[in-house]
């Protein structure tokens, strides 16, 4: 599971974001497209917890949104998964 620790490589990935002009709430199909996965794993992320979402509601409807900044925890998290360890 990914914290909300801002570590340097989840503040980096997050300006990288932003740069691409990711807004800061988006809803599933969208994170789903920045992570690269499918709309089912997305959700699947959300419902394991893994992805944290918040209820957003503008217009008395409410939807499902993920910071920005906690797709940059997951990205930094899944890559540090993915760097082998020094030796």
């Amino acid at each position: 599971r990914t914290g909300s620790a801002s570590t340097p490589l989840t503040l980096e990935i997050d300006r990288e974001l932003r740069d691409e002009g990711i807004a800061l709430l988006v809803p599933i199909a969208a994170a789903a497209a920045v992570l690269g996965v499918s709309r089912r794993t997305a959700a699947r992320l959300v419902a394991t917890g893994d992805l944290p979402t918040i209820r957003a509601s503008a217009t008395g409807s409410s939807r499902v949104m993920i910071r920005r900044s906690a797709l940059a925890a997951y990205l930094a998290a899944r890559e540090h998964r993915a760097t082998p360890a020094r030796t």
